[in-house]
C-alpha cells in the first residue's frame, strides 16, 4: 500500500483540479485511511473527540498522531508538529513545509474526483462524546484567531499563563482523596498551572509536573501537556538502577506508598510513553546505568498489547541491560496508582 502511494506521488498529472478550498473539506481520517495508516483508538482529547493513529512517517509503537474530528486537525505531540491536512501531507510525504502546490498534487492524486465532505464530521461519526474539561467557575477570556488546536514548530495548543505553589483546593482533592498521594511529598514536585487553550481562550487550572521546558499536566478532567518542549522528567542519583515511570502519578504514587521524599535511585518519568526513545538516549549518555526497574502500565488487563509492547521495546533497544518489570508487584492493578488506591489508607 505505502509503496503503491509513493509512486502515486510520481503520477502527479500536470493540471490541478485539487484546490485548497476543496482540501479543507477532506476529513484527515479519510486520508490517514487512504494512505493505510493504521487506526489505534478514540480518545476526549483538549477541545473534543480525537481519532488516534500510528504515525505513518516513522515506526511507532505508541500511537500519537491525534486527530480532532470535529475541527479536522492534527497533532503529534513527541515531535511538535500538528496543523491542517495540507501540513500533514507536506509531513507524511517528505515536502517542504508549508509546499501546497505539491501537496495539492498529492491530494489530487488520492481524490481524482473531488467529493463534497462535511467541515464538522468525519467518515466515522462520533456519538455524542462530550466531555467538560473545566470547573464550572472557570472565566473566560475573548478567543483568539488561531482555532487549530494541534501542535507545530510556531504554536502550542494550550498556553501557560501562571505558575504557582499547589494552592486550589480541588487540585489537593484531586491528588489526596482520589489519587491517595501523600500531599506534603507531592508538593515537592509539582506545582499549580493556570493554563489557557489557544483555541477557544478558556482558562483553566491543573497540577503541573515539569516536563522539559514545559508542564504535564492533570486535573481530575482532563490529561496532557502544555506549551512546547515536552520531555522526559530526569533526577539523576548517579546509581547504577534506574528507576522508569510513565506517568507522574505513578512516580507520586511509588513515593508515597515508600514514604519517600526522594528517590533512593535515579528515576526517570516519560510523562509520555512515546517518550521511550528519549529515555534510550539518556541511557546511552550514562554508561553507569546497568539495570531499570520499569513500572510499566499493565494495558493487558483491558485487552490491550500497549503496555506490554513498549516493554518488549525497550528490552530489544536495552538488550545489554538488566530490564525488570516492576509491572509484577500489582498484577491485578492497571497501574501503580490503582493499586495504592486500593491498599493505602486514607491520609
Amino acid at each position: 500500500m505505502k509503496n503503491a502511494i509513493w509512486q502515486q506521488e510520481k503520477i502527479i498529472s500536470i493540471t490541478q483540479t485539487m484546490r485548497t478550498q476543496d482540501a479543507r473539506q477532506i476529513p484527515i481520517t479519510d486520508y490517514l485511511e487512504r494512505i493505510g495508516a493504521k487506526f489505534a483508538r478514540t480518545q476526549q482529547g483538549t477541545n473534543g473527540l480525537e481519532y488516534v493513529y500510528h504515525s505513518p512517517t516513522r515506526s511507532d509503537n505508541k500511537p500519537s498522531l491525534c486527530v480532532n474530528i470535529e475541527k479536522n486537525v492534527w497533532s503529534d505531540v513527541p515531535i511538535g508538529a500538528g496543523g491542517r491536512l495540507i501540513e500533514l501531507v507536506c509531513h507524511v510525504h517528505n515536502l517542504p513545509d508549508n509546499d501546497v502546490k505539491s501537496a495539492l498534487g498529492v491530494l489530487d492524486s488520492l481524490y481524482p474526483t473531488v467529493h463534497s465532505f462535511s467541515n464538522k464530521a468525519a467518515r466515522i461519526v462520533a456519538n455524542n462524546v462530550h466531555q467538560t474539561l473545566f470547573y464550572a467557575s472557570t472565566p473566560s477570556i475573548a478567543p483568539t484567531t488561531n482555532d487549530v488546536t494541534g501542535l507545530n514548530k510556531k504554536s502550542a495548543a494550550i498556553e501557560v499563563l501562571k505558575v504557582q505553589a499547589l494552592f486550589s483546593y480541588p487540585l489537593k482533592q484531586y491528588l489526596q482523596n482520589d489519587r491517595k498521594i501523600n500531599l506534603n511529598i507531592a508538593k515537592e514536585y509539582v506545582q499549580e498551572v493556570t493554563c489557557r487553550l489557544i483555541a477557544s481562550g478558556k482558562q483553566f487550572y491543573s497540577i503541573g509536573f515539569a516536563s522539559g521546558s514545559t508542564f504535564a499536566i492533570r486535573n481530575k478532567n482532563f490529561k496532557g501537556f502544555a506549551g512546547l518542549g515536552v520531555d522526559i522528567s530526569v533526577f539523576d542519583k548517579g546509581t547504577s538502577k534506574t528507576l522508569l515511570f510513565e506517568g507522574f502519578i505513578d512516580f507520586l504514587s511509588y513515593l508515597t506508598a515508600k514514604s519517600l521524599h526522594t528517590p533512593p535511585f535515579t528515576t526517570v518519568v516519560l510523562n509520555s510513553s512515546a517518550m521511550l526513545d528519549r529515555f534510550v538516549q539518556f541511557v546511552a549518555q550514562h554508561p553507569a546505568i546497568t539495570e531499570i526497574d520499569y513500572f510499566r502500565d499493565r494495558d493487558e488487563l483491558n485487552n490491550k498489547t500497549t503496555g506490554l509492547e513498549t516493554l518488549k521495546q525497550l528490552k530489544n533497544s536495552l538488550n545489554h541491560l538488566k530490564i525488570n518489570d516492576l509491572s509484577s508487584a500489582y498484577p491485578n492493578h492497571k497501574d501503580l496508582n490503582e493499586w495504592l488506591i486500593e491498599h493505602v489508607s486514607p491520609q
